[in-house]
């Protein structure tokens, strides 16, 4: 439960008072992280209340250092202190999260507890830190991440819930991160989070990110600022009953391009698919590849459920969908790890066409960017860019565009697929290295997981009234894939998951 995980917090926030000093200065400290529970701790020298210790050359201490005379006098003092220069921090959990390695030439820590008006217990956090840098795959692309951090987080818990107070804020470099948090235990398990950007010019994001693959942002140059307020609410047992909004203070401008001019995109192109840095297929956009369909040509029911399922809202957006920023906050809060996204078909567009597909911090701001360009700057058109992406996605090994996918699942064209066949082409879009070999091993989890797709998103479907309830009614539990790959019978699972 997040009740018990903010609990856990607290309780280790009050032993840190029980356990260290009120003024601690450090040079030289290194933390390694190694396996599950392994953490090895080294000193150079330090200070404890300003009286002065160096560590033998070579020596370390592993563990928590307790002076419990002075943790006595902690208590009364309500605040601690630790400044580190010169600070490492080795990561390597022997698990799927990517080695982190961490350095810094200033850290600073100061946490403070106290009482509000009402004799309630409060903590203050502020941390600084100065010229870090920061190597993981998750966050940048390339060796090294380098910036200042900041934070300044002021929390009460008290009988009703857990409080982050409005005046918390984060910085990133020059840019500063306003947020909130409220969790409310006694009234329906309520969650309401709120982050903002505080109005920035495009300058100050592009040196706070400095490894976007598209160079040509930094030779741009921009006019007016961008800023948004955003605000999250929810209740974690219901999440139908939901509240999200966003406002945009945006008036950028782009003066000069850098070079960049996406206006190609509205004609026909060769789109060259890369694995690493080994292009693997040339795509070509017009009527001489016969695998291209124009929008036209592509069967009703592919397109409606294609944009049914990866982006609901595709005509009514600019490339940016509040509504799945949303759905991905209110999932990833719930299971307390980044597990969904928020990506639109333009942002998959951009990422296929200019971008690389590992997933990381820097490539989801700069395919922020790159869609604000493709959808407004240079007003490639929504019909164009649902084009461009029907005909690029991969949903195979070696296998890019609806067409193709067509023929080599069910030895048929695009535009003769059914509705089930078309929601089971759906299914391979966010999996499309995986599906093949599933379905050659006929995996009980494939029948499981595809049945529980086609019900899901026809019952969404047949809801939002894009299919009629005869069509919903006619959907097909038995998919008659090419020769080569037989049949899928899901009327098991379809009973087992309706329990009909």
């Amino acid at each position: 439960m997040i009740r018990n995980f903010y609990k856990r917090i607290s309780t280790r926030v009050d032993t840190a008072f029980e356990s260290i000093p009120p003024q601690v200065n450090i040079e030289n400290l290194e933390i390694i992280l190694s396996g599950h529970k392994n953490v090895q701790v080294k000193i150079s020298s330090f200070a404890l209340n300003k009286r002065y210790y160096n560590t033998a050359p070579g020596s370390h201490q592993d563990g928590r250092f307790q002076p419990k005379g002075i943790a006595r006098k902690l208590v009364a003092e309500k605040q601690l202190t630790v400044d580190v220069g010169n600070f490492t921090m080795v990561a390597d959990l022997q698990t799927d999260t990517p080695s982190t390695t961490v350095t810094a030439k200033q850290l600073t820590f100061r946490l403070s507890r106290g009482k509000d008006e009402n004799n309630g217990i409060s903590y203050d956090l502020e941390t600084n830190t100065h010229d870090l840098t920061l190597h993981n795959s998750k966050v940048s692309n390339q060796q090294a991440f380098t910036c200042d951090l900041g934070l300044m987080l002021y929390a009460k818990p008290d009988s009703e819930g857990f409080h982050i107070d409005r005046q918390s804020c984060f910085h990133l470099n020059s840019l500063r991160f306003p947020f909130y948090l409220d969790h409310f235990y006694r009234e329906n398990d309520i969650i309401e989070l709120g982050v903002n950007l505080v109005s920035c010019q495009m300058e100050d994001i592009l040196k706070s990110f400095q490894d976007f693959t598209t160079q040509s942002l930094y030779r741009s140059s921009f006019s007016g600022t961008l800023g948004f307020l955003s605000r999250l609410r929810f209740e974690l047992t219901n999440s139908f009953k939901r509240e999200f909004e966003i406002k945009l203070d945006n008036n950028l401008r782009i003066l000069d391009h850098g070079g960049a001019d996406y206006s190609y995109l509205k004609q026909p192109f060769v789109h060259n698919v890369y694995d690493g840095d080994i292009a693997v297929k040339s795509i070509t956009l017009d009527s001489g590849n016969s695998f291209f369909l124009p929008l036209d040509k592509i069967s009703a029911d592919l397109k409606k459920v294609i944009i049914c399922t990866e982006d609901p809202h595709y005509y009514t957006h600019k490339g940016i969908d509040s509504e799945a920023i949303f759905l991905a906050m209110a999932s990833n809060i719930k299971s307390r790890k980044l597990s969904r996204g928020a990506s639109t078909i333009t942002m998959q567009v951009v990422r296929n066409l200019f971008l690389y597909h590992r997933k990381n911090f820097q490539r989801k701001i700069e395919e922020v960017i790159l869609t604000w360009y493709l959808e407004e700057v240079f007003s490639i058109g929504k019909d164009r860019i649902l084009e461009i992406y029907l005909n690029i996605i991969e949903l195979g090994p070696g296998i890019y565009g609806v067409q193709e996918a067509a023929y080599f699942y069910f030895d048929k064209p695009a535009n003769q697929l059914t509705l089930t066949e078309s929601l089971a082409l759906a299914y391979i879009i966010p999996r499309p290295k995986f599906f093949l070999e599933a379905l050659k091993m006929n995996s009980p989890k494939l029948r499981k997981n595809l049945t529980a797709h086609i019900l899901h998103n026809s019952k969404v479907m047949l809801k939002k009234d894009i299919i009629s309830l005869e069509e919903f009614e006619n959907i097909q539990y038995k998919i008659t894939f090419a020769p080569s790959l037989g049949e899928l019978n899901l009327t098991e699972a379809e009973a087992a998951i309706t329990g009909s």
